[in-house]
């Protein structure tokens, strides 16, 4: 999580909420839309189903923001 955090300051400047959720969740908002979304519990443990790359969670991100105005 830290390393998603870190890297949406570094690229985007915005202060990121990180809030704890069920082991292995994973949802990433831009204002009350969901972009990124990878469910958690044994199922993904077990399928060791990675997390979405850095730069995958950023472009997402820009994505649902828009273009800059």
């Amino acid at each position: 999580m830290a390393s998603y955090a870190a890297a949406i300051h570094e690229q985007l400047g915005d202060e990121p909420v990180i809030e704890t959720g069920r082991r292995g969740q994973l949802d990433i908002f831009v204002g009350n839309q969901r972009v990124i979304s990878r469910k958690g519990g044994l199922w993904a443990m077990l399928t060791k189903k990675p997390w979405p790359p850095v730069e995958e969670v950023l472009q997402k991100i820009l994505t649902a923001e828009g273009p800059a105005e």
